[in-house]
């Protein structure tokens, strides 16, 4: 870890934000070269938002999809081997061994390279471009008046204007 510290390449520790609390993602992620994070949806959606590269610390559940979706995007690393270090008994996904602190700094080093790289950024900012000009609140709310409409209609002989809704 010598080399890493010295390493001019990586942020220094003064630019490292570390969050423990609740932070609205609207107001850090913009601030952010790149995050690091559990690779949740809200999290991942946001950073995707926000035009920034990610690096996924996968632990449970759908965090692992959401680690790789945004890997096949070219917006994020996954590293699914410190997920190993929580709990690899009870981790979703996590490989059966014990993890290797020197192959964990270096599998971290690799990916906050990755996603300090200028194609990860420029990934990132062609996502938000797409994210921005995606209506998908409307859409969903389009669909589930729609199959609403229709069930009623096939199922009940029932209008949903008729029930005063739009």
């Amino acid at each position: 870890l010598d080399e890493l510290e010295r390493d001019t390449s990586l942020p220094d520790a003064c630019d490292v934000f570390i969050c423990a609390g609740v932070v609205p993602h609207g107001w850090l992620l913009p601030r952010c070269s790149a995050a690091v994070h559990h690779g949740g949806a809200g999290t991942t959606g946001a950073c995707a938002a926000a035009g920034i590269p990610q690096v996924v610390v996968a632990v449970e559940y759908d965090q692992f999809f959401w680690g790789k979706h945004a890997q096949r995007l070219g917006v994020a690393s996954q590293l699914p081997e410190l997920a190993t270090a929580a709990d690899a008994g009870k981790v979703a996904g996590a490989a059966r061994r014990p993890a290797d602190p020197a192959a964990l700094a270096r599998a971290a080093e690799g990916a906050l390279r990755k996603a300090l790289s200028p194609a990860a950024a420029s990934a990132a900012r062609r996502l938000a471009t797409n994210v921005a000009r995606d209506d998908g609140a409307g859409v969903a709310a389009e669909f589930v008046a729609l199959y609403a409409r229709e069930h009623l209609k096939q199922h009940r002989g029932v209008k949903l204007d008729d029930l005063g809704a739009t």
